[in-house]
């Protein structure tokens, strides 16, 4: 038997059209007033000439408002964005809405279908975004993505992420807290963290604010699992950055914090020196102290090495989950609270 039951909406719905990067303006410009439109974005063609495609969703309201792009699946293995977009618009009453929400649940279909971080060539596409010097697959998929956020007219950008291969973050927002409206956005989503940071080089975060797109980040626990508990949270800062943007759509809230973020002006993760087996201590979103204990290393045999201690007082932000770690590999993530980052925004 290849397939229990089917329940649900039937199979047989009409497949999206495909729209070419190049005539997505004119695709824009032809549809009907719609509660919600999908179609599929080809960005580039294959060796084969298959084209490689985004599912991206639209929803647009009765009235105007922001254009709000919420996307996930940059790096293909990290999927709990994936699903807390589902959640979001599962729960998003359309007729209430003002403005207009562009969803894109994968923006890197082709290490999705293989849950691998990278793009097709290895690179990552989170380091591509408008860097001029690059003329190969990757450059020109990036430039062509980043050009269709442009004919959407997108005004606010919610990244989602988690953390890469065997590591694990707690729940926390990347920010640049100079920009009075993403630092009020930051605290509005609830998260455990939040961190000030304008962005890696050559990443969509950095790109949207040099465009005046008002962007941050979100890092959603690890990857290649769904945690649908985050999912579910991550739809609840969803639905408060719409009360926000007054943008209506009626998100339930499921999930209210009864602390305010810890923000931290700096973060940096704590190495290996010598590899070895590492047992490490803190949870994610625990705080620690300058000389606690956070790592413990054995060799093969199991003999303890040395134990690893905080360099200064600190929130853990994310963990490595490996047991053998590398000389010079990642064993703690650790970020230094500030608490007066964001003050009478």
């Amino acid at each position: 038997m290849l397939g229990g039951r089917s329940y649900g909406p039937s199979s047989a719905r009409r497949e999206p059209p495909v729209v070419p990067h190049d005539l997505l303006s004119q695709h824009l410009e032809q549809l009907t007033f719609s509660n919600r439109s999908e179609f599929r974005l080809q960005i580039i063609e294959g060796p084969s000439g298959e084209g490689i495609e985004l599912p991206v969703i639209i929803l647009q309201g009765k009235r105007k408002g922001p254009s709000l792009a919420v996307t996930a699946g940059i790096h293909g293995d990290e999927v709990t964005g994936v699903a807390a977009i589902f959640h979001f618009l599962d729960n998003l009453q359309v007729d209430d809405l003002n403005g207009t929400i562009i969803a894109i649940p994968v923006l890197n279909p082709y290490g999705f279908n293989r849950v691998q971080r990278a793009g097709e060539n290895g690179k990552d596409l989170n380091r591509q975004f408008k860097a001029r010097s690059l003329r190969d697959q990757e450059g020109l998929y990036t430039e062509r993505l980043f050009n269709a956020f442009s004919v959407l007219k997108v005004t606010h950008h919610i990244d989602l992420h988690t953390a890469t291969t065997f590591h694990d973050n707690c729940y926390y927002v990347r920010a640049d807290l100079s920009v009075p409206e993403i630092a009020k956005m930051s605290q509005i989503m609830m998260p455990d963290i939040i961190l000030n940071h304008s962005g890696p080089l050559n990443s969509l975060r950095m790109a949207m604010a040099s465009d005046g797109i008002v962007a941050v980040t979100v890092e959603i626990g690890g990857p290649v699992k769904v945690d649908q508990q985050l999912a579910r949270r991550t739809m609840s800062s969803l639905g408060l950055i719409l009360e926000h943007l007054q943008m209506g759509g009626k998100v339930p809230i499921q999930f209210q914090s009864t602390t305010d973020p810890v923000v931290c002006s700096s973060s940096e993760w704590i190495r290996n020196i010598g590899g070895g087996l590492m047992e490490i201590f803190p949870q994610v979103n625990t705080f620690v102290s300058a000389g606690e204990p956070i790592a413990r290393r054995r060799d093969i045999f199991g003999n303890i090495l040395n134990i690893i201690g905080a360099p200064y007082d600190a929130v853990v932000i994310g963990t490595s989950v490996r047991l053998p770690i590398a000389d010079g590999g990642r064993i703690v993530h650790l970020g230094k609270a500030n608490t007066k980052e964001i003050t009478d925004r």
